[in-house]
């Protein structure tokens, strides 16, 4: 498999936990496909689907850099989470989360989070303390607000807040000076209260 032993009894136990069968394949380009991505002989991606809880084992992964679980039954992640600090790419599209633990705000490294299709009602605070993140993905939740602390993403590049009852974005999202795209409900409603202040 190209892996440390110690990843191997890992993966080992992985597949026999949710009986599936782990192999070497880009998963960026198989979607809906279970395997894993090696670099250097370390385990640096994972694919899994068919999950209706968060494997966690996978906490001991700690060279993860990316880690795809979309369109599982996932509705909580572990507090232990926030030991993956190598994550660089998250994908929870699809699941059925409505909060995230405390701890998530540990992933210093993450770039990328996709949290589309699940169950929040309000974007975690813990998402403030993600310094590195990029790319934000919160499309078809329940969010009815945004909250006044997004101005602390100073690297956000792309958010997406599509399909969501939205009322109002406050005009501190404006102070995001490296934002380039932004994806928000059009209700008339909504931009009487935005101001996009400078880019």
């Amino acid at each position: 498999m190209g892996v440390k032993f110690e990843q191997v009894q890992i993966l080992t136990e992985l597949e026999q936990l949710i009986d599936i069968t782990l192999q070497c394949v880009d998963i960026r380009k198989y979607y809906l496909t279970n395997g894993i991505q090696v670099e250097d002989d370390n385990l640096i991606g994972l694919r899994l689907i068919g999950l209706t809880t968060f494997p966690k084992i996978l906490t001991n992964l700690e060279t993860l850099k990316n880690l795809y679980l979309d369109m599982n039954q996932i509705n909580s992640l572990p507090e232990d989470i926030g030991i993956l600090t190598s994550l660089e790419l998250l994908t929870l599209t699809g699941n059925k989360l409505k909060s995230l633990p405390e701890s998530f705000g540990n992933l210093k490294s993450l770039k990328k989070l996709y949290l589309s299709k699940n169950a929040f009602s309000l974007i975690p605070k813990c998402i403030k303390n993600l310094d590195s993140l990029e790319i934000l993905f919160l499309d078809n939740n329940q969010l009815t607000s945004i909250p006044e602390w997004i101005d602390n993403l100073k690297k956000i590049q792309h958010i997406n807040f599509n399909d969501n009852p939205l009322k109002t974005i406050p005009q501190r999202i404006g102070k995001l000076q490296k934002l380039e795209e932004m994806l928000e409900p059009v209700r008339p409603k909504i931009y009487a209260e935005y101001a996009i202040t400078s880019f």
